[in-house]
């Protein structure tokens, strides 16, 4: 499967590092420097964890720190939620309009026709198999929840530890 996804550094790449990102095998991104950091735009063949784990293992084997994972988001049409659903466009468009059923999502944007396909399957309450771009995002969610825990614990007092240690066993 290909995954396409950026790593947000924490810094630019210097060129020596640059080019030890090539050798640790990163020849399917591309790095973006600028704004005082750096992006790496991974265009990753393999299964979607692993392809988002070994992109941040070889960016840190590097001498980088990863901030988060961006991915795009699923934007669709009207005419593509009838393809996907195997419903008519006519359907799809009354159901968007609030003439049949209730609860259609609203555009991303009042200017342009189109919708998070997480939403609308939510909405229509479709069974399906998790699309690999879903999966993507949830990966990408995990491992910058992760990332964000790890940037914000040197910053805890003892007691803040201790009071998140008791809560977050029982929201998992």
């Amino acid at each position: 499967m290909n995954n396409q996804f950026t790593l947000v550094l924490n810094r630019e790449p210097t060129d020596v590092e640059l080019d030890l990102l090539y050798e640790l095998g990163c020849h399917d991104a591309s790095i973006e420097s600028g704004l005082g950091h750096g992006l790496a735009h991974f265009d990753r063949e393999g299964d979607t964890a692993s392809a988002v784990v070994s992109a941040i293992d070889q960016v840190e084997s590097a001498g980088l720190k990863v901030r988060r994972v961006e991915t795009e988001p699923d934007y669709v049409t009207l005419k593509e939620i009838a393809e996907r659903t195997g419903r008519t466009y006519e359907s799809i468009r009354l159901i968007s309009q609030g003439k049949r059923g209730n609860g259609f999502p609203a555009p991303v944007s009042p200017h342009i026709a189109v919708w998070r396909w997480r939403d609308v399957v939510d909405v229509l309450d479709i069974q399906e198999e998790v699309q690999p771009q879903e999966r993507l995002h949830a990966v990408a969610a995990v491992v910058n929840g992760q990332l964000a825990i790890q940037q914000a614990m040197p910053h805890l007092a003892r007691k803040d530890l201790t009071a998140l240690q008791d809560w977050l066993p029982k929201t998992a």
